[in-house]
């Protein structure tokens, strides 16, 4: 069996991050037939992802990564993931204007439902609903295809981390100095994150 180290708590999170992408993944593509509170509990967990996933990555790109190249045998060990997190938000960017886009269509249906509301005839209406649901279902086609994306870049990007980076810890870190780096990650993330993050990554675990 692996020996627990103090690092290992920072890897957990993969398996929070990896759980909200099956939910983004699976649930973006009844986006197309959904109700307004549906959409609306999708774009809450999207935005919470996107937040924890931002805070965990900035504290491997301040503390986690630097921390690694301060060893002299481990120089440009992590240059790459540092490029991983730009594109990943990049990614996260992407998908949250869709989201915006979504949301407004789906609004604009609705108030297209009531006619006395937007003044227009029954064929204007018509015409107006058919071509904001068209452009509503292409846009969560694309939503789709891009949760879809995201999460299989984000699998590769994790996978290849736990690989190569996290048994560097154990090899190069004493279990001192990694208390110090995890210190450091839980003194620097502000108390509402860490209020957000704890039941977010516990819930992903298992009992044990």
């Amino acid at each position: 069996d692996r020996i627990v180290h103090p690092i290992d708590t920072i890897f957990k999170f993969h398996k929070a991050i990896l759980k909200d992408l099956e939910y983004l993944d699976v649930e973006s593509g009844k986006l197309s037939y959904c109700d307004v509170t549906t959409l609306q509990q999708f774009v809450g967990r999207f935005q919470l992802l996107w937040g924890l996933y931002r805070a965990h990555s900035n504290a491997e790109d301040e503390i986690v990564f630097p921390a690694l190249e301060s060893k002299e045998a481990l120089h440009n060990v992590s240059h790459s993931y540092t490029l991983d997190h730009k594109q990943e938000e990049e990614l996260f960017e992407d998908i949250s204007c869709v989201l915006c886009d979504l949301s407004e269509l789906h609004e604009g249906m609705n108030r297209n439902s009531k006619i006395e509301d937007l003044n227009l005839t029954s064929l204007d209406n018509a015409v107006y609903g058919e071509d904001c649901w068209r452009k509503y279902t292409e846009l969560a086609t694309k939503l789709q295809g891009m949760c879809k994306s995201i999460r299989v870049s984000l699998h590769q990007h994790i996978y290849r981390e736990e690989l190569e980076l996290w048994p560097l810890f154990g090899k190069h870190f004493s279990v001192e100095e990694q208390d110090k780096i995890v210190g450091r990650i839980i003194g620097t993330t502000g108390a509402e994150v860490l209020q957000s993050m704890l039941p977010w990554v516990t819930s992903a675990l298992t009992q044990d």
